[in-house]
Protein backbone atom coordinates (compact mmCIF):
# COMPACT_ATOMS: atom_id res chain seq x y z
CA UNK A 1 0.00 0.00 0.00
CA UNK A 2 1.39 3.40 -1.00
CA UNK A 3 1.17 6.20 1.55
CA UNK A 4 0.50 9.60 0.02
CA UNK A 5 1.34 13.00 1.43
CA UNK A 6 -2.37 13.51 2.14
CA UNK A 7 -2.54 10.50 4.51
CA UNK A 8 0.85 10.95 6.20
CA UNK A 9 0.47 12.42 9.70
CA UNK A 10 2.95 14.30 11.82
CA UNK A 11 3.61 13.04 15.38
CA UNK A 12 1.27 14.55 17.94
CA UNK A 13 2.78 17.41 19.94
CA UNK A 14 0.19 17.24 22.72
CA UNK A 15 -2.26 14.83 24.33
CA UNK A 16 -5.39 16.74 25.26
CA UNK A 17 -7.11 13.70 26.79
CA UNK A 18 -4.44 13.27 29.48
CA UNK A 19 -6.47 15.09 32.21
CA UNK A 20 -9.34 12.65 31.60
CA UNK A 21 -7.23 9.58 32.42
CA UNK A 22 -7.67 7.97 35.84
CA UNK A 23 -5.51 9.68 38.47
CA UNK A 24 -3.63 6.44 39.13
CA UNK A 25 -2.63 6.21 35.47
CA UNK A 26 -1.63 9.88 35.37
CA UNK A 27 0.62 9.41 38.40
CA UNK A 28 2.21 6.34 36.86
CA UNK A 29 3.02 8.31 33.71
CA UNK A 30 4.56 11.08 35.76
CA UNK A 31 6.65 8.50 37.62
CA UNK A 32 8.03 7.26 34.29
CA UNK A 33 8.92 10.85 33.39
CA UNK A 34 11.20 11.30 36.41
CA UNK A 35 14.89 11.39 35.44
CA UNK A 36 17.12 8.49 36.49
CA UNK A 37 20.34 10.34 37.22
CA UNK A 38 23.93 9.73 38.12
CA UNK A 39 23.87 11.94 41.23
CA UNK A 40 27.33 13.42 41.63
CA UNK A 41 28.40 14.32 45.15
CA UNK A 42 31.33 16.26 43.73
CA UNK A 43 32.35 17.93 40.50
CA UNK A 44 35.09 16.19 38.50
CA UNK A 45 38.50 17.80 38.71
CA UNK A 46 39.89 18.59 35.29
CA UNK A 47 43.43 17.71 36.30
CA UNK A 48 42.26 14.10 36.70
CA UNK A 49 40.39 14.05 33.35
CA UNK A 50 42.05 15.04 30.08
CA UNK A 51 39.52 17.49 28.68
CA UNK A 52 39.22 21.20 27.85
CA UNK A 53 35.74 21.11 29.40
CA UNK A 54 35.39 22.52 32.90
CA UNK A 55 32.55 20.01 33.50
CA UNK A 56 31.11 22.46 36.05
CA UNK A 57 27.97 23.34 34.08
CA UNK A 58 27.15 19.70 33.39
CA UNK A 59 27.31 18.87 37.09
CA UNK A 60 25.15 21.85 37.99
CA UNK A 61 22.45 21.03 35.41
CA UNK A 62 22.52 17.41 36.47
CA UNK A 63 21.78 18.29 40.10
CA UNK A 64 18.69 20.47 39.53
CA UNK A 65 15.21 19.59 40.72
CA UNK A 66 13.22 17.60 38.12
CA UNK A 67 11.06 19.50 35.65
CA UNK A 68 8.09 17.45 36.90
CA UNK A 69 8.12 19.50 40.11
CA UNK A 70 7.06 22.57 38.11
CA UNK A 71 4.52 21.18 35.62
CA UNK A 72 1.31 20.65 37.60
CA UNK A 73 -0.02 19.68 41.01
CA UNK A 74 -0.08 15.94 40.27
CA UNK A 75 3.42 15.79 38.75
CA UNK A 76 4.79 17.83 41.65
CA UNK A 77 3.21 15.44 44.15
CA UNK A 78 4.76 12.44 42.40
CA UNK A 79 8.24 14.04 42.22
CA UNK A 80 8.21 15.16 45.87
CA UNK A 81 7.07 11.73 47.02
CA UNK A 82 9.82 9.95 45.08
CA UNK A 83 12.74 12.28 45.80
CA UNK A 84 13.99 15.19 47.83
CA UNK A 85 16.60 17.93 47.75
CA UNK A 86 18.23 18.17 51.17
CA UNK A 87 19.96 14.78 51.37
CA UNK A 88 22.40 16.07 54.00
CA UNK A 89 22.85 19.37 55.79
CA UNK A 90 26.62 19.50 56.14
CA UNK A 91 26.39 19.69 59.94
CA UNK A 92 28.74 16.81 60.61
CA UNK A 93 29.25 17.75 64.26
CA UNK A 94 25.69 16.90 65.32
CA UNK A 95 25.23 13.78 63.16
CA UNK A 96 26.78 10.37 62.64
CA UNK A 97 28.00 11.33 59.17
CA UNK A 98 31.74 10.99 58.50
CA UNK A 99 33.33 14.41 58.29
CA UNK A 100 33.74 15.33 54.63
CA UNK A 101 34.49 18.73 53.22
CA UNK A 102 35.72 19.50 49.74
CA UNK A 103 36.02 22.62 47.63
CA UNK A 104 34.40 20.77 44.73
CA UNK A 105 31.52 19.10 46.59
CA UNK A 106 27.89 19.55 45.46
CA UNK A 107 25.49 19.98 48.37
CA UNK A 108 22.49 21.56 46.66
CA UNK A 109 21.30 18.56 44.67
CA UNK A 110 18.20 16.44 44.14
CA UNK A 111 18.09 12.68 44.56
CA UNK A 112 15.44 10.07 43.83
CA UNK A 113 16.78 7.06 45.79
CA UNK A 114 14.75 4.37 44.00
CA UNK A 115 16.13 5.12 40.52
CA UNK A 116 19.23 7.31 40.94
CA UNK A 117 22.86 6.24 41.30
CA UNK A 118 25.05 8.00 43.89
CA UNK A 119 28.41 8.78 42.31
CA UNK A 120 31.73 9.92 43.74
CA UNK A 121 34.11 11.44 41.20
CA UNK A 122 36.91 11.69 43.77
CA UNK A 123 39.77 14.11 43.45
CA UNK A 124 42.88 15.13 45.29
CA UNK A 125 41.56 18.36 46.86
CA UNK A 126 39.24 16.85 49.46
CA UNK A 127 40.20 19.31 52.11
CA UNK A 128 39.61 22.93 52.97
CA UNK A 129 42.95 24.56 53.57
CA UNK A 130 46.13 22.93 54.75
CA UNK A 131 45.07 22.62 58.38
CA UNK A 132 41.65 21.04 57.80
CA UNK A 133 42.09 17.72 56.01
CA UNK A 134 38.93 15.87 55.13
CA UNK A 135 38.08 12.32 56.06
CA UNK A 136 37.92 9.72 53.33
CA UNK A 137 35.07 10.79 50.99
CA UNK A 138 34.34 7.13 50.27
CA UNK A 139 33.23 6.71 53.88
CA UNK A 140 30.73 9.51 53.36
CA UNK A 141 29.40 7.92 50.14
CA UNK A 142 28.78 4.62 51.91
CA UNK A 143 27.17 6.38 54.88
CA UNK A 144 24.85 8.25 52.54
CA UNK A 145 23.77 5.03 50.84
CA UNK A 146 22.89 3.52 54.22
CA UNK A 147 20.86 6.60 55.03
CA UNK A 148 18.93 6.52 51.75
CA UNK A 149 18.49 2.75 51.78
CA UNK A 150 20.70 -0.09 50.60
CA UNK A 151 18.66 -0.41 47.40
CA UNK A 152 20.31 2.81 46.16
CA UNK A 153 23.07 1.98 43.68
CA UNK A 154 26.45 3.65 44.02
CA UNK A 155 29.20 4.41 41.56
CA UNK A 156 32.89 5.19 41.99
CA UNK A 157 35.83 6.03 39.76
CA UNK A 158 38.47 3.42 39.03
CA UNK A 159 41.36 5.29 40.77
CA UNK A 160 39.64 4.58 44.10
CA UNK A 161 40.69 0.95 43.66
CA UNK A 162 42.95 0.78 40.57
CA UNK A 163 43.12 3.33 37.75
CA UNK A 164 42.39 2.05 34.26
CA UNK A 165 45.76 3.29 32.99
CA UNK A 166 47.78 2.86 36.18
CA UNK A 167 51.38 1.78 35.61
CA UNK A 168 52.21 -1.91 35.24
CA UNK A 169 52.81 -3.53 38.60
CA UNK A 170 50.71 -1.02 40.56
CA UNK A 171 48.42 -3.86 41.59
CA UNK A 172 51.27 -5.30 43.70
CA UNK A 173 52.04 -2.08 45.55
CA UNK A 174 50.75 -1.06 48.97
CA UNK A 175 48.77 2.12 48.37
CA UNK A 176 46.00 4.30 49.78
CA UNK A 177 43.50 2.27 47.74
CA UNK A 178 43.98 -0.73 50.03
CA UNK A 179 41.92 0.99 52.72
CA UNK A 180 39.22 1.65 50.14
CA UNK A 181 39.01 -2.06 49.34
CA UNK A 182 38.31 -2.81 53.00
CA UNK A 183 35.62 -0.12 53.19
CA UNK A 184 33.88 -1.36 50.04
CA UNK A 185 34.03 -4.96 51.20
CA UNK A 186 32.54 -4.11 54.59
CA UNK A 187 29.70 -2.15 52.96
CA UNK A 188 28.86 -5.03 50.62
CA UNK A 189 27.12 -4.92 47.27
CA UNK A 190 28.42 -4.22 43.78
CA UNK A 191 29.93 -1.01 42.45
CA UNK A 192 29.65 0.66 39.06
CA UNK A 193 33.24 1.71 38.34
CA UNK A 194 34.06 4.47 35.85
CA UNK A 195 37.14 3.68 33.78
CA UNK A 196 37.15 6.90 31.73
CA UNK A 197 35.13 10.06 31.12
CA UNK A 198 34.01 11.35 27.70
CA UNK A 199 32.50 14.83 27.31
CA UNK A 200 30.19 15.39 24.33
CA UNK A 201 29.72 19.01 23.27
CA UNK A 202 26.48 19.81 21.49
CA UNK A 203 23.26 21.68 22.16
CA UNK A 204 20.46 20.18 24.22
CA UNK A 205 18.10 20.39 21.23
CA UNK A 206 20.51 18.35 19.12
CA UNK A 207 20.86 15.77 21.90
CA UNK A 208 17.09 15.39 22.20
CA UNK A 209 16.61 14.96 18.45
CA UNK A 210 19.22 12.25 17.97
CA UNK A 211 18.53 8.60 18.86
CA UNK A 212 15.00 9.39 19.98
CA UNK A 213 16.26 11.86 22.59
CA UNK A 214 16.89 9.13 25.17
CA UNK A 215 20.67 9.15 25.52
CA UNK A 216 20.57 11.95 28.12
CA UNK A 217 17.00 11.45 29.34
CA UNK A 218 13.58 12.21 27.86
CA UNK A 219 13.85 15.91 28.68
CA UNK A 220 17.62 16.24 28.76
CA UNK A 221 17.70 16.15 32.56
CA UNK A 222 20.20 13.29 32.75
CA UNK A 223 23.36 15.15 31.74
CA UNK A 224 25.65 12.42 33.10
CA UNK A 225 25.24 8.80 31.97
CA UNK A 226 27.08 5.54 32.64
CA UNK A 227 27.41 2.87 29.95
CA UNK A 228 28.86 -0.61 30.43
CA UNK A 229 32.31 -0.73 28.91
CA UNK A 230 31.48 -3.78 26.80
CA UNK A 231 28.17 -2.49 25.41
CA UNK A 232 29.20 -1.71 21.83
CA UNK A 233 25.65 -0.83 20.77
CA UNK A 234 25.37 1.88 23.44
CA UNK A 235 28.88 3.16 22.74
CA UNK A 236 28.04 3.46 19.06
CA UNK A 237 24.84 5.38 19.85
CA UNK A 238 26.86 8.01 21.74
CA UNK A 239 29.35 8.08 18.88
CA UNK A 240 26.56 8.90 16.42
CA UNK A 241 25.35 11.66 18.71
CA UNK A 242 28.83 13.17 18.93
CA UNK A 243 29.41 12.83 15.17
CA UNK A 244 26.29 14.93 14.53
CA UNK A 245 27.65 17.76 16.68
CA UNK A 246 30.10 20.59 15.97
CA UNK A 247 33.01 19.50 13.80
CA UNK A 248 35.49 21.30 16.06
CA UNK A 249 34.64 19.19 19.11
CA UNK A 250 37.51 16.73 18.56
CA UNK A 251 38.09 15.58 22.13
CA UNK A 252 36.36 12.13 21.90
CA UNK A 253 38.23 11.07 18.73
CA UNK A 254 40.79 8.94 20.55
CA UNK A 255 38.20 7.25 22.75
CA UNK A 256 35.89 6.22 19.90
CA UNK A 257 38.88 5.12 17.81
CA UNK A 258 39.83 2.70 20.57
CA UNK A 259 36.42 1.68 21.92
CA UNK A 260 34.67 1.19 18.54
CA UNK A 261 37.17 0.77 15.70
CA UNK A 262 39.30 -1.59 17.82
CA UNK A 263 36.52 -2.79 20.10
CA UNK A 264 37.20 -6.54 19.92
CA UNK A 265 40.91 -6.39 19.12
CA UNK A 266 42.02 -3.99 21.84
CA UNK A 267 39.32 -2.22 23.86
CA UNK A 268 37.74 -5.37 25.31
CA UNK A 269 41.17 -6.95 26.04
CA UNK A 270 42.22 -3.79 27.88
CA UNK A 271 39.04 -3.84 29.97
CA UNK A 272 39.60 -7.55 30.70
CA UNK A 273 43.20 -6.75 31.63
CA UNK A 274 42.01 -4.09 34.12
CA UNK A 275 39.64 -6.60 35.73
CA UNK A 276 42.45 -9.13 35.93
CA UNK A 277 44.79 -6.59 37.51
CA UNK A 278 42.09 -5.67 40.03
CA UNK A 279 41.79 -9.33 41.00
CA UNK A 280 45.56 -9.40 41.50
CA UNK A 281 45.38 -6.29 43.68
CA UNK A 282 42.63 -7.87 45.77
CA UNK A 283 44.62 -11.08 46.27
CA UNK A 284 47.82 -9.15 47.04
CA UNK A 285 45.94 -7.03 49.58
CA UNK A 286 44.57 -10.11 51.36
CA UNK A 287 47.97 -11.80 51.28
CA UNK A 288 49.50 -8.82 53.07
CA UNK A 289 46.74 -8.92 55.65
CA UNK A 290 47.46 -12.62 56.24
CA UNK A 291 51.16 -11.85 56.63
CA UNK A 292 50.39 -9.11 59.15
CA UNK A 293 48.36 -11.59 61.22
CA UNK A 294 50.97 -14.37 60.84
CA UNK A 295 48.41 -16.56 59.08
CA UNK A 296 50.56 -17.46 56.06
CA UNK A 297 51.29 -20.90 57.56
CA UNK A 298 47.69 -21.85 56.78
CA UNK A 299 48.21 -21.17 53.06
CA UNK A 300 49.22 -24.26 51.11
CA UNK A 301 51.73 -23.71 48.31
CA UNK A 302 52.08 -19.93 48.72
CA UNK A 303 54.44 -19.86 45.72
CA UNK A 304 51.56 -20.96 43.52
CA UNK A 305 49.36 -17.94 44.29
CA UNK A 306 50.74 -16.10 41.25
CA UNK A 307 51.72 -17.36 37.80
CA UNK A 308 53.57 -15.92 34.80
CA UNK A 309 51.50 -14.32 32.08
CA UNK A 310 50.81 -16.32 28.98
CA UNK A 311 52.08 -14.98 25.67
CA UNK A 312 48.65 -13.77 24.56
CA UNK A 313 48.14 -11.93 27.88
CA UNK A 314 51.53 -10.24 27.64
CA UNK A 315 50.81 -9.03 24.09
CA UNK A 316 47.80 -7.03 25.30
CA UNK A 317 49.90 -5.33 27.94
CA UNK A 318 52.82 -4.32 25.74
CA UNK A 319 51.67 -4.13 22.16
CA UNK A 320 48.00 -4.24 21.26
CA UNK A 321 46.89 -3.33 17.74
CA UNK A 322 48.72 -0.66 15.83
CA UNK A 323 46.76 2.54 15.27
CA UNK A 324 47.05 6.33 15.42
CA UNK A 325 46.25 6.34 19.15
CA UNK A 326 47.58 2.92 20.19
CA UNK A 327 49.00 4.24 23.49
CA UNK A 328 45.79 6.02 24.48
CA UNK A 329 44.84 5.00 28.06
CA UNK A 330 47.45 2.22 28.01
CA UNK A 331 49.12 1.41 31.35
CA UNK A 332 52.73 2.67 31.13
CA UNK A 333 55.65 0.43 32.01
CA UNK A 334 56.36 0.08 35.68
CA UNK A 335 59.71 0.71 37.33
CA UNK A 336 62.55 -1.68 36.60
CA UNK A 337 62.43 -3.34 40.02
CA UNK A 338 58.76 -4.28 39.64
CA UNK A 339 59.26 -7.79 38.28
CA UNK A 340 55.79 -8.58 39.57
CA UNK A 341 54.43 -6.83 36.47
CA UNK A 342 54.93 -10.11 34.61
CA UNK A 343 52.73 -12.06 37.06
CA UNK A 344 48.99 -12.56 37.39
CA UNK A 345 46.82 -14.32 39.95
CA UNK A 346 46.47 -18.07 39.73
CA UNK A 347 42.70 -18.38 40.14
CA UNK A 348 42.98 -22.18 40.40
CA UNK A 349 44.87 -21.94 43.68
CA UNK A 350 42.58 -23.04 46.59
CA UNK A 351 43.44 -20.08 48.84
CA UNK A 352 42.94 -17.64 45.95
CA UNK A 353 39.57 -19.17 45.11
CA UNK A 354 38.49 -18.73 48.73
CA UNK A 355 39.64 -15.09 48.82
CA UNK A 356 37.91 -14.25 45.54
CA UNK A 357 34.54 -15.36 46.93
CA UNK A 358 34.62 -12.33 49.24
CA UNK A 359 35.71 -9.84 46.57
CA UNK A 360 33.18 -7.08 45.76
CA UNK A 361 31.91 -6.84 42.19
CA UNK A 362 33.32 -3.90 40.22
CA UNK A 363 31.42 -3.33 36.96
CA UNK A 364 33.57 -1.38 34.42
CA UNK A 365 31.72 1.64 33.01
CA UNK A 366 32.28 4.60 30.69
CA UNK A 367 30.92 7.99 31.75
CA UNK A 368 29.41 10.27 29.09
CA UNK A 369 28.74 13.92 29.93
CA UNK A 370 26.63 16.35 27.91
CA UNK A 371 27.96 19.91 27.79
CA UNK A 372 26.19 22.63 25.79
CA UNK A 373 29.08 25.08 26.17
CA UNK A 374 31.67 25.61 23.43
CA UNK A 375 34.59 24.39 25.52
CA UNK A 376 36.34 23.26 22.32
CA UNK A 377 36.63 26.84 21.03
CA UNK A 378 40.21 28.08 20.53
CA UNK A 379 41.82 29.47 23.66
CA UNK A 380 44.18 32.44 23.77
CA UNK A 381 47.68 31.55 22.52
CA UNK A 382 49.94 29.96 25.09
CA UNK A 383 53.67 30.62 25.50
CA UNK A 384 55.77 28.60 23.06
CA UNK A 385 57.43 26.47 25.75
CA UNK A 386 54.04 25.06 26.89
CA UNK A 387 52.69 22.21 24.82
CA UNK A 388 49.20 22.96 23.56
CA UNK A 389 46.07 20.83 23.59
CA UNK A 390 44.79 18.43 20.98
CA UNK A 391 45.60 19.92 17.55
CA UNK A 392 43.21 20.49 14.73
CA UNK A 393 44.66 18.00 12.26
CA UNK A 394 42.73 14.97 13.47
CA UNK A 395 39.85 13.61 11.53
CA UNK A 396 36.52 13.89 13.27
CA UNK A 397 34.87 10.67 12.19
CA UNK A 398 35.98 7.12 12.89
CA UNK A 399 35.31 4.17 10.59
CA UNK A 400 32.72 2.39 12.73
Amino acid sequence: MTTTNATRQEPAQSFTLFPQLPVELQRRIWELCLPARIVELDRPITENVTTPCSMYNTSQFNSRIPIAVQICKESRSVALLAGFKQIYDGNFVDSDAPGWKAMNSIKDLWVTPSIDVLHLNYGNCYNVGRDHPSDNPLQFLLWLRRRLGHSTHISIVAPLVLAFNDYQGAEFMTTYEDKNLDLLTEAGGSYLTTLCVVSLHLSLDAALRKEGGMLFGRLGEERVKLVRAGDKTALKAYYKLWAAGPRKALEPVMFFELALVRHESEWLPRVAQWKQRLVTKWVTHNLRKAEAKNNCADIQDPEGIFRTRREDEWRTVLQGNSGPFSDYMRPPRGWAFLNHATDVTNTEHPWVAKVLRDMPCFEPMVMFRLCAEKCYAPKPPRPQHIIGGQGTGRKRHCSV
